[in-house]
């Protein structure tokens, strides 16, 4: 502490922050959590990994599954058949069944462990307003937070983000812009364009 006083020893494989409240920390290849207050353990040594995303959602990862935390170092669920997962954001989790990263398929959880979308995406990447960004056999959609494919995956690239309903896509080395329904509103014909000024930065 700020006096010079040894609060916890020098036998920690690593020590770091996990929000406001916690601190996780590694003793002979596994994670526990700490309160940071005090630096007194919340849960036991039994995680390979503790991590936490979006600022607030605390993932532990296990041989044997996958634990979703809560600010008190508890587990709120805890799911034996995914391996993988990013935490919560608006009620629902990215999960996979396995932990490698060069394996991983990924599904779509909700709240209550129920599975919503099954593991068979390459990708999926959060949108605003419960849209998600998915990859499939090389090619790019969108689904919803029912895990329904509002633009099928078959284009080459998307924009990170829609403008006025409309997103950029790229299907068959050209751009054009695409709505919601995935109707083709401006044409795929040119060579370039830019996200932030979608009516004006095309070049064929």
């Amino acid at each position: 502490n700020i006096r010079g006083n040894e609060i916890l020893p020098c036998s920690f494989e690593q020590i770091s922050r996990v929000g406001d409240t916690l601190l996780k920390v590694k003793h002979n290849g596994k994670c526990l959590l700490l309160n940071s207050q005090n630096c007194k353990k919340v849960n036991d040594y039994c995680y390979d990994d503790i991590q936490l995303f979006d600022g607030k959602s605390i993932v532990g990862y296990r041989d044997d599954g996958c634990a979703f935390l809560n600010n008190n170092g508890g587990e709120d669920l805890f799911l034996s058949q995914y391996k993988f997962s990013e935490g919560f954001i608006n009620s629902f989790a990215i999960v996979s069944t396995v932990y490698s990263i060069c394996d991983r398929k990924y599904g779509l959880i909700n709240s209550a462990g129920d599975e919503v979308l099954p593991c068979i995406y390459d990708y999926i990447y959060n949108y605003r307003n419960g849209l998600k960004e998915v990859k499939k056999d090389g090619k790019y959609g969108i689904i919803d937070q029912t895990g329904h494919e509002v633009i099928s995956c078959v284009y080459d690239a998307l924009g990170s983000s829609f403008s006025d309903g409309l997103i950029y896509a790229k299907q068959n080395g050209k751009y054009g812009y695409i709505n919601l329904k995935g109707e083709t509103i401006i044409p795929f014909k040119y060579d370039h364009t830019h996200e932030w000024d979608m009516y004006r930065d095309f070049s064929e």
